[in-house]
């Protein structure tokens, strides 16, 4: 592991990236709550990202990816800018990747003209919610037991800084 994340790149549709990324994804599955596998595919979770309106953000350690965020320029079903699937390897945990990650995807989306994003989390992790507050995130929604019982979908939203 490098001490620094050599690159954060936005990962094209035609990349060779996504296998790594499907991948990262695959591995921390269960982390989710509840798993996305019990949704959907890890493969089609992944492909809504790969062609507009998604977009995917991706940290290299050399070759390899350790971080992704995913997102859509305007949510299927939301219609807003939304930042949905973020993951972090574990040994790279707790040293800023998510961080520049949604930074990263904020800048992206300001470039596409968006002045505001949301994205959500559920109630029991508390190192995300953390960092979207840190991140100027406010809460706005709170969807009681939609994830299972004591477990909440909570949707946070910002506005996106201006160019």
């Amino acid at each position: 592991m490098s001490d620094d994340i050599t690159k954060v790149v936005r990962v094209d549709p035609e990349s060779d990236l996504w296998e790594a990324v499907r991948d990262l994804v695959h591995r921390h599955d269960r982390e989710f709550e509840p798993p996305i596998s019990d949704r959907m595919t890890i493969r089609a979770y992944v492909e809504q990202f790969r062609h507009p309106p998604g977009f995917m953000i991706a940290a290299l350690d050399g070759e390899k990816v350790v971080a992704c965020v995913g997102g859509f320029v305007s949510h299927p079903r939301r219609h807003v800018p939304f930042l949905q699937c973020g993951v972090v390897d574990l040994q790279y945990r707790r040293g800023g990747i998510a961080t520049r990650l949604i930074e990263e995807a904020m800048k992206f989306l300001v470039e596409q003209g968006c002045v505001a994003v949301e994205t959500r989390t559920w109630s029991t992790h508390k190192v995300c919610r953390d960092m979207l507050i840190r991140l100027g995130f406010e809460l706005i929604e709170r969807h009681e037991d939609d994830r299972g019982s004591g477990i909440d979908t909570l949707i946070y939203a910002r506005a996106l800084p201006r160019e």
